[in-house]
């Protein structure tokens, strides 16, 4: 009889406790329903953020862009306004250069003078080579006017050489007034007196490289006036050695005639 009643109590509790097992599993499961929507409800709050947080970064660049062109812009504006400056300097430089060409023109002063000297000499055939320049040696030419009076031009210390083709080595030298105040500030028209150029070239061999075996020579001469070339004297021949035989001279006076007119073509012919 008691063993029965055990029985019963222990089923009783069994049931109870089945029971309550089925209680806990429907609030566990209702758990379970509750914290999967709030992870859901998490994620999509993530994703919202992310989203407004990528948006953010996307109007962020693209300000940055805006404001890029907008730079940009004021550059290109910049460059283009410095450009017509440019321009109109570029304009206004050359506006003044004709301007200081015409005074030179209508006021015929002598501004400044220089005579450049071309020794060729036919060579053995050589190859063609660079441009030498040297330091040191001051060479000199005196010109005459109609009463023999000498105006001296020198260089400035320095000279060059070069084997311009394969059978000519020229030398040249540039010259300047020795004593500026005898020539510049005068009238044109006082070159006209020039009739004589008088030189020396015998000691060319030892610096212009030049064969002494060779006896042909040519002298081209350039006069230059405001820095405009108003005469050009070529291929003057000094044949049978003579360039080497001391103080030699060439008459210039046809040359210097109507010297003032020549170079006012010569400006008149620049201008155009």
């Amino acid at each position: 009889m008691q063993d029965l009643e055990g029985l019963i109590r222990t089923g009783n509790w069994i049931q109870i406790s089945a029971i309550f097992l089925i209680f806990l599993g429907g609030i566990l499961q209702i758990s379970k329903f509750v914290i999967d929507k709030r992870i859901k409800k998490i994620k999509a709050e993530n994703e919202v953020y992310a989203k407004e947080e990528q948006d953010k970064k996307v109007a962020g660049l693209e300000a940055q862009i805006e404001s890029q062109k907008q730079e940009v812009g004021v550059l290109d504006s910049t460059v283009r306004k410095q450009q017509q400056t440019t321009e109109e300097l570029n304009t206004t430089l050359k506006q003044r250069n004709e301007k200081l060409k015409e005074l030179e023109t209508r006021v015929s002063v002598i501004n400044s003078v220089e005579v450049h000297i071309f020794v060729d000499e036919k060579t053995t055939e050589k190859d063609i080579g660079k441009l030498k320049t040297n330091l040191g040696i001051t060479f000199a030419i005196a010109f005459f006017n109609e009463k023999n009076k000498r105006f001296r031009f020198v260089t400035d210390g320095t000279f060059s050489n070069q084997q311009i083709d394969k059978n000519t080595n020229r030398g040249t030298l540039k010259f300047k007034p020795e004593n500026p105040s005898q020539i510049l500030g005068k009238s044109i028209s006082f070159l006209e007196n020039f009739e004589v150029l008088a030189y020396n070239f015998s000691e060319f061999d030892q610096y212009f490289e030049f064969e002494r075996t060779n006896k042909t020579h040519r002298i081209t001469v350039h006069f230059y006036l405001n820095g405009t070339k108003v005469l050009d004297l070529s291929n003057i021949p000094h044949n049978d050695g003579k360039l080497f035989e001391g103080q030699l001279s060439l008459n210039l006076k046809n040359q210097f005639q109507r010297f003032e007119e020549k170079y006012q073509e010569k400006i008149n012919s620049e201008s155009k």
